[in-house]
């Protein structure tokens, strides 16, 4: 008969020490474990609590009589020994008994849970006023929240482009937002039931105010226009038509005609797109400007020689000659009389420049006739509207003297100018010699 004190390992054997007839039989032996045994918690069961419930013990044994460990593993409780107070607050609680177990027994816990529940309390519900839809810019807003219980009711965002301070709510952005209320309860009256508003921001209009562009002239620099949004958000520019590029605020003129420039501002997450606004302006032809190299006077059997202009566009000139002399190309020849010769260079202009001219004049002298000179007297200043006015000249030659129009709003009839509009004017004077005398110096 073996009998067991405990857990582990023991040898065994088993001898026949012989007789008379026997000699003594080699011994025998056999190992036995024993293992571990298995122990059992039994916790007494505890009933459920009221927050207002004082400290009370727990009961539980264990089949192997070690000393057993308490704990509260979950809810709001806490234990000292076998003694477990409230936290006065509801909810579950998982109590815990454990043992470790030692050389004989396996470890072992068992566990049991009770619940905590507040004192019978009044229900309350929510009353909040639905919330009409908003547009981003709106100024902020009340909202309208109740408890049947009068307890203060709190507000908060859920979701969307919004803050709430107390009960006023700041629009961010546009979106939708979601508004809950509460009301957590007190000693007399249970949490209510959470209410939620939804509404949506709609996105704000926008406009575009884009200042009036003067007119301009082909050979104009590159000049800055200037446009804003309602919103404050960077505008666009772009050509609609006309000679003319927009790189940013700035337009280059490549032409004249007309230009429409549009401005847009394509709009974000808080503003819709604005109506597109365009201005037109009308880009003039430039002016340009002929020079000639003055030619000196010249005697009727000079040999033929060239004139020298240019114009500041580069464009082609065409020559013309009045007088005892002609041209070909820029070369003029002397025809063997004596007079004034006027030549004028012309250039027609083209899609962007405006057609000019230029005059000189210059004497053909024959070496045997007497020279005379003319005498042209000052004119005052006049203003358009003023009549028509007499001009006076004499040659020292005693000839008739030619008035002609260089340039200026003003026509001549014999030595009679009338005025036909405002501007500078220049008028000649000139005589053409005869027989007994060479042409005047114009």
């Amino acid at each position: 008969t073996v009998t067991i004190h405990g857990a582990g390992t023991t040898n065994i054997t088993t001898s026949q020490s012989g007789d008379a007839t026997y000699n003594p039989a080699i011994d025998v032996m056999q190992v036995l474990t024993v293992l571990k045994a298995d122990q059992l918690v039994t916790i007494d069961p505890v009933p459920d609590k009221l927050t207002t419930d004082g400290p009370f013990t727990v009961n539980a044994q264990t089949t192997s009589g070690l000393t057993l460990e308490y704990s509260i593993a979950s809810g709001p409780a806490s234990i000292s020994g076998t003694t477990v107070t409230l936290d006065a607050v509801s909810g579950m609680v998982i109590l815990e008994v454990s043992q470790a177990g030692n050389v004989n027994y396996n470890g072992t816990s068992e566990s049991i849970s009770f619940n905590i529940s507040d004192p019978a309390k009044t229900d309350q519900t929510i009353s909040f006023d639905a919330i009409a839809d908003k547009t981003f810019g709106d100024t902020s807003f009340g909202l309208v929240a109740s408890a049947t219980s009068a307890l203060a009711v709190d507000l908060s965002v859920v979701s969307g482009p919004i803050s709430i301070t107390g009960n006023e709510v700041m629009i961010t952005g546009a979106g939708t937002a979601i508004i809950s209320a509460n009301q957590s309860g007190d000693g007399t009256f249970n949490p209510a039931p959470e209410v939620t508003q939804t509404f949506i921001i709609n996105k704000a209009v926008q406009s575009i105010s884009f200042n009036e562009i003067a007119d301009k002239i082909f050979d104009d620099d590159p000049f800055t226009i200037n446009a804003s949004a309602s919103s404050g958000q960077p505008v666009t520019y772009g050509v609609v038509s006309g000679p003319v590029s927009v790189s940013g605020a700035t337009v280059t003129i490549s032409g004249a005609g007309v230009a429409t420039i549009a401005v847009n501002q394509a709009g974000n997450e808080n503003y819709l797109p604005a109506d597109e606004v365009t201005q037109s302006f009308t880009i003039g032809k430039a002016n340009q400007t002929i020079s000639i190299n003055p030619v000196a006077d010249k005697l009727i059997i000079d040999d033929p020689f060239d004139i020298s202009a240019s114009v500041d566009t580069g464009l082609e000139l065409t020559y013309e000659v009045i007088g005892p002399a002609s041209i070909s190309g820029t070369t003029i020849s002397l025809d063997g009389s004596s007079g004034v010769v006027t030549v004028t260079v012309s250039q027609l202009g083209n899609e962007n420049y405006h057609s000019t001219s230029q005059s000189i004049s210059f004497d053909v002298i024959n070496p045997s006739k007497m020279d005379q000179t003319i005498t042209f007297d000052p004119i005052a200043n006049k203003t358009y509207g003023d009549p028509s006015f007499e001009l006076v000249t004499s040659a020292s030659s005693g000839l008739s003297v030619q008035l002609s129009v260089i340039s200026g709003p003003v026509s001549i009839s014999g030595s009679t100018v009338s005025l036909n509009g405002a501007g500078d004017v220049t008028l000649a004077a000139s005589q053409t010699g005869d027989d007994d005398y060479n042409a005047a110096s114009e």
